[in-house]
């Protein structure tokens, strides 16, 4: 599962779909972004994946997740004051940390490369925090510590990273990898 679809498998959990569907997925939102090779700013269109996508790149699942994404959208906080909702967005990094799983092979002492203020380094993982808000890197070449957010990392172990999921909630798996042992 991708970051979204566990957020979405949260809100069909909580019943809350059609409130955030109100607000969020009806509606795109539009701000401005500088273009390099325009050389001014440009208008974009950005749809809820854009924005929780944008969002989770630099917090993970952390940093007041709801409060982040739905304030984005005209009457997010109306939907924010709607009990269900509000309960959902309190008990949701509860959620992350029990029930989320990360199928990504990154874990403690885990060989990375990554960006840090537009410099490419290498390190080894000393602590990964369970909402991915922060990821802990003892630098090779220095020893210093970086804490690394989720969109600076590039490679581990030598191979291109992308993040995977599953849930665990009520006895079951849903979105669990098929892995092969060949």
């Amino acid at each position: 599962m991708t970051a979204l679809e566990v957020f979405v498998a949260y809100a069909k959990l909580r019943d809350i779909v059609p409130d955030i569907h109100k607000v969020a997925l009806d509606n795109a939102r539009s701000y401005y972004n500088f273009d390099d090779t325009l050389g001014q700013y440009k208008k974009i269109n950005a749809s809820f994946k854009d924005v929780f996508y944008g969002h989770f790149s630099k917090n993970g699942f952390g940093g007041y997740m709801f409060y982040n994404i739905l304030y984005q959208f005209q009457r997010g906080d109306v939907i924010l004051n709607e009990p269900r909702v509000d309960k959902a967005s309190k008990s949701w990094l509860r959620f992350v940390k029990n029930n989320v799983v990360l199928d990504s092979k990154i874990e403690p002492g885990s060989k990375i490369k990554y960006k840090f203020w537009g410099l490419e380094h290498t390190g080894v993982v000393t602590e990964i925090r369970y909402d991915l808000s922060r990821i802990e890197v003892r630098r090779d070449n220095d020893g210093r510590i970086n804490y690394v957010r989720p969109d600076q990392i590039l490679e581990v172990d030598d191979k291109p990273f992308e993040f995977s999921f599953h849930i665990k909630w009520k006895g079951k798996e849903y979105g669990k990898k098929v892995t092969s042992n060949s």
